[in-house]
């Protein structure tokens, strides 16, 4: 065992032990000689004292080293001081034996001055320079100075032998001062090279006593010198030693022979991972061969050390095994392994990494947190999640990848940390599932849970059940607590499948219930409209008669009588009309009857409807309407009762204003569409009136009721019949400055549009000569009918049943007939039927006069047109110069286009 390495301290105090009782019995010597020369006690006295402090100084550095004292601070200025006390008190006697003058005294002067500049010199003595300087320096000056000294005193002073005795004192100091450091430092080496021979000696005897060691000294002559216990046990031999290794050794002999001769000529040869076959089985050793040199360099033979590596072959065939299996086991399971090594700053990977994540990532990605490959939305939770795992959590976390195709996907990651022999993280262990094919089928179970969900919201929508659904966290709930859930849902719904069930034998016999209500109510307003309007129409007809008589007596006071009773007949009958037209809707019974019809002249000819209306009210009408209108295809009748609504709200709603009436032809998607605005500025709306506006029987707020009037239908139905006729209605308004309502609608519907416009002048502008059958039970509807028509020259002739109208049509035919559908005896239909397949009767044109209005029906039949009752006079009257002939035609006329004419004036 080597020892550690002395102090300075250590070496002085073992050297004052070792040299102090030469250093006492010289003192002692010195002391007896100089007290025969100078005859007194004195040096004796000296003597003592001074082995006395030999002693002292001894036992002092031994305690220092005991205490193991450094050399630094006060303890080297104390001891410093210490030694140039004692080198003073040693310098005492000398100086005074060479001062006596005596030869001989001068000699052991100079004995005793060298040999105390010698001992404070000498490595080991005083333990550091600053020490060694004090105690030599005395004795020093001392030895060179005194012969300069004694020629400066003497009378006649011998320079030349001063100078001689300074230089030979000075020079025999520092040659006994070489010799001592020479002496002592060979002293040292040979110390440390036996030590070290002795360590050499042991380990070589270690080496060779070892069992688990193959080393082997072979002669020159290829016999063994030495061979360790580890080659005896492995060969099987108990005495190895004189033999021939090449005969014992168990590789090949050429092999061995190439090796051996190689390290004679000092090369080092080696072999490594070489399998051989040994009394004990098969092994694999590292072995080499070296020269064996003696003390002067010389090759004395070969140095041969093997290794014995099977266990470490043996590992490495089972982790190539475990590599390959941990490889298939990875792939299998779509998975990596990546090690994220601190220390060396790297990130190894074990596995398909390209099949996981598409890519790989350095570990300053991995450190900053900029991995490309991972999602931007998971970048932060990922390194929180690295944070806890840092901290000893063992939870798992599931991120994003992005590929370099584009595609996502996703990957279960489990981390767990491995610690350093400091405590700190010294590696990360991470193993990356691909889980895309699993969160795929999540998703679709989850989409499937949800629409469950939603059909069962809907279902407990049905039974009023509002209690919200449980709130699902998909990233929280495990795939069987799903499962659960959603048995527990398809469990609900399959018991509320049987609650709907029998729900809906209730609804389908509540619908049966409800169609014939609905058959009821319709009857109930099919024989309300003829018993309503019948009477209405007698009213309006009879005041209008009245009405012209009073203006062509000139009496004023009847003819605002007539006036009121005629305006209170109309108002009633438009809001009869209205209620009707909007249970048509509700029933989804509104069906348009299109016809081409020129778009300015309709607009023109409802300007002209509402002009009395307007100057009423101080408002003037203004007409913009753009040149390339043209002809339209479509309704033109619903398309004026919804114009009129509008014309008439403007006039209502505006008192001493304006009112635009602009139209327009627009390119949208599939084709060309009419947009129609009635611009007025009225009192306007508000946002919140706009949002209620269109609602059946609701108006713009209660005082508009009371101030305007109205039942609030006729924006309701406007709206309606426009969506019937494929277009719709909207508004923009502000507050107290007007608003602009607008009628958007195709421009084709049904069929193409004519190109240009067609002549819907009337066949016969008098009706000299004309004779037209009117077909109706009410008596008065038949007056009317026969006044209103008699002024413009026609003869008229009635008929209160079906069967009589055919009768008279067939014995004299008319030019016209004026058909009622609600008749006695059959139904006007029928009527028109059997005049069409009479030859005689079919070529006589048919105009329906009816409550009924289903002028799509009409047209279908082969009716000209039809009016609903009451038509107006005027109406009536340009309907019968239109479609009225002089002579029998050759075969009735097909459906003319609507003229404007026909829908200029309504009730």
């Amino acid at each position: 065992m080597l020892s550690r390495p002395l102090r300075s301290l250590a070496e002085a105090a073992e050297t004052r032990r070792r040299e102090m009782p030469a250093s006492v019995a010289l003192i002692i010597l010195t002391g007896g000689i100089a007290a025969a020369i100078m005859d007194g006690g004195a040096p004796v006295a000296w003597a003592a004292i001074m082995a006395l402090l030999l002693i002292v100084d001894t036992e002092l550095y031994r305690r220092l080293d005991a205490a193991e004292r450094n050399l630094d601070g006060a303890t080297l200025l104390g001891l410093s001081a210490w030694s140039l006390f004692c080198s003073v008190f040693y310098a005492v006697l000398p100086a005074a034996l060479w001062f006596d003058g005596q030869a001989a005294g001068a000699a052991a002067a100079m004995v005793l001055w060298v040999a105390g500049v010698v001992r404070h010199f000498s490595p080991g003595v005083s333990g550091a320079w600053p020490i060694a300087l004090a105690g030599a320096a005395p004795p020093a000056l001392c030895l060179t100075l005194s012969p300069l000294l004694i020629a400066v005193s003497s009378a006649r002073a011998d320079w030349d032998l001063a100078i001689i005795a300074t230089v030979g004192g000075g020079a025999l100091m520092a040659y006994v001062a070489s010799a001592r450091m020479s002496a002592s430092e060979a002293e040292r080496k040979l110390r440390e090279a036996g030590a070290q021979g002795q360590l050499q000696h042991m380990l070589g005897r270690q080496l060779l006593a070892d069992d688990q060691v193959t080393i082997a000294l072979v002669n020159v002559d290829g016999t063994v010198a030495a061979a360790s216990r580890g080659v005896t046990k492995a060969l099987g031999i108990a005495k190895i030693e004189s033999l021939v290794f090449a005969d014992v050794a168990p590789v090949g002999p050429e092999r061995w022979k190439d090796a051996f001769e190689r390290a004679l000529m000092g090369d080092v040869v080696r072999h490594n991972e070489d399998e051989v076959q040994l009394p004990g089985g098969r092994r694999y050793f590292d072995w080499e061969t070296r020269p064996w040199r003696d003390e002067r360099g010389g090759v004395r033979g070969v140095l041969v050390i093997g290794r014995d590596i099977t266990s470490l072959v043996a590992a490495r065939t089972i982790a190539a095994g475990s590599h390959d299996l941990l490889s298939l086991a990875l792939d299998a399971g779509r998975s990596v392994v990546w090690e994220v090594d601190y220390k060396q700053r790297s990130i190894v990977w074990h596995g398909d990494r390209e099949g996981v994540y598409g890519d790989g990532f350095t570990f300053t990605e991995f450190e900053t947190n900029t991995t490309k490959i991972i999602h931007q939305d998971d970048r932060e939770p990922m390194s929180a999640y690295f944070y806890r795992v840092a901290a000893g959590s063992s939870e798992d976390i599931e991120h994003r990848v992005l590929r370099p195709d584009g595609s996502v996907s996703w990957v279960h990651l489990r981390a767990r940390r491995m610690l350093g022999r400091t405590g700190g993280v010294r590696k990360m262990i991470v193993l990356s599932t691909d889980v895309t094919e699993r969160k795929r089928k999540e998703a679709a179970f989850i989409a499937a849970m949800h629409r469950a969900e939603e059909t069962l919201k809907a279902k407990r929508a049905l039974f009023a059940d509002i209690a919200p659904p449980e709130a699902l966290d998909e990233a929280a709930v495990s795939v069987a607590e799903m499962h659960e859930r959603l048995d527990a849902l398809m469990q609900e719904m399959d018991a509320r499948d049987v609650v709907l069930a029998e729900t809906m034998v209730s609804l389908r016999a509540a619908r049966e219930a409800a169609e014939q209500a609905n058959v009821s109510k319709s009857q109930f307003l099919a024989s309300m409209s003829h018993e309503l309007r019948t009477p209405l129409n007698a009213i309006i007809g009879y005041s209008e008669i009245l009405q012209e008589e009073a203006e062509a007596d000139g009496r004023a006071s009847d003819l605002a009588d007539i006036e009121r009773v005629l305006s209170s007949a109309r108002q009633l009958l438009h809001l009869i009309n209205d209620i009707l037209d909007l249970s048509k809707i509700e029933a989804g019974r509104m069906e348009a009857a299109a016809a081409d019809f020129d778009v300015a002249d309709l607009l023109q000819e409802a300007a002209a409807t509402v002009g009395p209306a307007m100057e009423k009210s101080g408002n003037t009408l203004k007409l913009e309407l753009a040149p390339d209108l043209g002809m339209a295809h479509n309704d033109a009748f619903k398309l004026n009762q919804c114009l009129l609504n509008l014309l008439s709200n403007a006039a209502k709603f505006t008192q001493n204003g304006a009112v635009t009436l602009r139209a327009r032809r627009e390119q949208r998607e599939g084709g060309a569409w009419i947009a129609i605005d009635v611009v007025d500025s009225g009192i306007g709306l508000s946002q919140e009136q706009i949002a209620r506006l269109f609602a059946p029987f609701v108006q713009a707020d209660a005082s508009t009721a009371r101030r305007f009037g109205g039942t609030g239908l006729g924006l309701a139905i406007t709206r309606r019949m426009m969506q019937v006729l494929g277009g719709d209605v909207s508004v923009v308004s502000e507050l107290g400055r007007g608003s602009t309502f607008t009628l958007a609608l195709p421009c084709l519907w049904g069929a193409e549009c004519a190109p240009a416009k067609q002549d819907a002048a009337p066949q016969v502008r008098e009706g000299a000569a004309q004779t037209i059958l009117v077909i109706d039970d009410e008596e008065s509807a038949r007056d009317l009918a026969q006044r209103s028509l008699a002024r413009l020259g026609f003869t008229v002739r009635g008929a209160a049943t079906g069967a009589e109208g055919l009768a008279q049509a067939r014995a004299e035919p008319p030019g016209l007939v004026l058909l009622d559908i609600n008749l006695p005896d059959m139904s006007g239909w029928a009527v028109l039927a059997a005049l069409g397949a009479d030859a005689r009767t079919a070529n006589i044109p048919v105009l329906i006069h009816s409550v009924d209005d289903d002028r799509a029906r009409a047209r279908a039949a082969g009716a000209c047109d039809l009016l609903v009752k009451p038509a107006d006079r005027d109406v009536l009257a340009a309907a019968a110069l239109r479609f009225a002939r002089s002579a029998a035609p050759q075969q009735r006329p097909q459906t003319q286009p609507q003229s404007s004419a026909t829908i200029a004036k309504s009730a």
